[in-house]
């Protein structure tokens, strides 16, 4: 916390300073900057204070919330995502959003693997177990292509909600006998 001296010592040395900030926001501003955080003012050199080219407040919306935007920091690789709306439900949706597509390029960066969705695995295991069914030789085959029956379930049932092509018609193939 900034006392009057510390705020007074700060200006007279040109040096900006952050009053009522909590300790996240500023564990985040000086990674942005390439800053540390010191307890004491006296122990404030050169070498832990950070840079950024431009810092400025700006209003915003009918209550004149105010925000500090830093700009051109020595750490670029930070960028905030600043949602607004009228509506709580809204923001935290799209801070859910925002949050599970970020989760899932940084996924992608570590693990380039992907399973496709729209059923397309749901399609695959039951395409591989339609073709082992027929290697079990008794009454296993009819609990084996009920399994693979149910899979195909999951990608209809998505397709059908989806109402892009209206109702789903499938047809009918015939399945190769059973072998008792």
């Amino acid at each position: 916390m900034l006392n009057g001296t510390a705020i007074l010592e700060s200006y007279q040395r040109d040096v900006a300073c952050l009053k009522g900030t909590n300790s996240v926001e500023l564990e985040l501003i000086a990674i942005a900057i390439g800053g540390r955080i010191v307890p004491r003012f006296r122990e404030l050199t050169p070498e832990k204070m950070g840079k950024a080219s431009l810092v400025r407040e700006k209003s915003f919306g009918t209550t004149k919330d105010r925000m500090l935007y830093i700009e051109r920091c020595a750490n670029s690789r930070v960028v905030t995502i600043f949602v607004s709306d009228g509506n709580k439900m809204i923001i935290e949706e799209t801070k859910r959003s925002i949050h599970d597509a970020l989760c899932m390029a940084r996924n992608i960066v570590r693990n380039n693997f992907i399973v496709y969705g729209g059923g397309s695995a749901e399609i695959s295991c039951s395409i591989a177990v339609g073709a082992a069914v027929d290697t079990y030789p008794r009454v296993e085959q009819y609990a084996i292509r009920a399994f693979g029956d149910a899979l195909d379930s999951i990608p209809m049932a998505l397709a059908e909600n989806s109402d892009l092509l209206g109702p789903v018609h499938v047809r009918l193939v015939a399945c190769p006998p059973l072998v008792m």
